[in-house]
């Protein structure tokens, strides 16, 4: 269990090129830093691996690790997660390859890439559908 003040994947952190990795995207967003963070060790748990091991099989065989992103994609759609959601794992794992100077030469395409599932069905209140204040 995380203490207080640190996120379940705080851990990560040990790591000392991972840590200046954060801190350089901290000096552009704090916030920003603080959500790749979350994302790269989302992408770890569901790699079955941390973030040195991706660089190395990245290194190793960037053709295999691409199809292992792709089918990380696949099953991620599968269980019908935001696009959204996806791109972001993506874009958190692209900036640490980037980092440590692994470049992906493949597109992954996500499906439906705009949707937005989580919003498309709210009710949008109108003027005629507000409650009139007496």
């Amino acid at each position: 269990m995380p203490k207080k003040n640190e996120g379940k994947y705080h851990h990560l952190l040990r790591n000392p090129t991972l840590k200046r990795w954060l801190m350089n995207l901290e000096r552009g967003s704090p916030i920003s830093a603080e959500v790749a963070l979350r994302r790269l060790g989302k992408a770890c748990e569901l790699l079955a691996m941390d973030p040195d091991e991706m660089v190395k099989r990245a290194k190793r065989n960037l053709s295999s690790f691409q199809d292992s992103l792709e089918d990380l994609v696949a099953r991620l759609e599968d269980e019908n997660k935001a696009p959204g959601y996806i791109q972001g794992i993506l874009k958190a794992v692209k900036s640490w390859l980037r980092y440590n100077d692994v470049n992906l030469t493949r597109r992954i395409k996500i499906s439906n890439s705009t949707a937005t599932p989580t919003i498309e069905e709210e009710y949008q209140a109108s003027l005629e559908t507000l409650p009139h204040i007496q």
